[in-house]
Parts: structure tokens; sequence; C-alpha cells
């Protein structure tokens, strides 16, 4: 399966860009760019476009800024990529972030989905089903309310999933 690709659009920077110098009769806390270890690369995405818009980082900054909050495996990979490949714009980085680190989550994400049952009670099922639902979510949001319904009812324990 080929990765989803997430492409930055200029119009949502633009709209949030609005909504945050509106009114610059405050001073914003300072807040911490967000590290990059490898995990999670499309909240880390969205979290460095808040922190863009929020701080008014020119947008032809957005890559060499955040390629300095890389750590980890994610820093050595970048090392070797930029060696091998040039990086002049954010969609550039984050379509090669995406490939490399988005790769397999959907799937495995997936996999682990259909796989969940109840093993204890049913509080923490619910919370394993939400929490892998969302992981879902974030790579395919066409899923409907009906298939999650079905899902977490086939997951249930047969006394109870009987009783519904």
């Amino acid at each position: 399966m080929f990765p989803v690709l997430w492409i930055f659009s200029e119009s949502s920077h633009r709209r949030d860009s609005d909504h945050f110098s509106h009114n610059r009769d405050y001073k914003l806390p300072k807040l911490d760019f967000p590290k990059f270890d490898g995990s999670h690369p499309r909240v880390w995405k969205e979290k460095c476009e808040k922190y863009f818009s929020m701080y008014h980082v020119p947008s032809h900054l957005w890559a060499s800024f955040a390629t300095l909050h890389f750590k980890g495996n994610a820093e050595l990979w970048l090392q070797t990529y930029e060696a091998q490949h040039d990086i002049e714009s954010w969609v550039e980085l984050t379509v090669a972030v995406d490939t490399k680190f988005s790769r397999d989550l959907y799937q495995n994400y997936m996999r682990d989905f259909m796989s969940l049952k109840q093993t204890g009670d049913l509080q923490d099922y619910y919370d394993r089903f939400n929490q892998a639902m969302h992981r879902i979510l974030v790579h395919n949001g066409k899923y409907d309310d009906i298939f999650f319904v079905i899902r977490f009812i086939d997951g249930l324990k047969l006394d109870i999933k009987s009783a519904i």
C-alpha cells in the first residue's frame, strides 16, 4: 500500500495566521518547538504548523527550522537523507518524513485494531478501543460510526455481547 501523503494547505495557514494575528494586545507564552523522534509524524507536523502560525515564522524557513529539532533515529535518518537530497520546502520535508515514518503505521494500527478483544474489564477495553480508533482515524478519516460500533461490539466478551 502506498503511504497516504498529506500536503500543507497555504489557505489554511493564512486562515490560522489571520486568527492569531487579529489581536496582538497579548503576549504568547514561550513554547518549545515540537521535537521529532520518528513517532507520530502527522501529529508532529500539525504541531509544527500551529507553532509556525502562532509565532509568524516565514514559510520559507519552516523546513530548515524544523530539521533543527529532529532527535534520535529521526535525526540519523535526516542526516542521511539530506546528504542525498535537497530539502527546499516544508512540503518536501513533510512528504519525505511521511514516506519514511508513516509507511507501516496505518497497516500495523489497522491490524491491531481489527484483533482488539475485551480481556479485562469493560473500561479497559473501551480505553484501548478508543486509542486504537483514533490511531486509525489519523490515517483514514473515512470510517463511519457504524464501522466502529460493530467493531466495538464484536470485540466484547461473549456474555456482554450476547446481552446487547
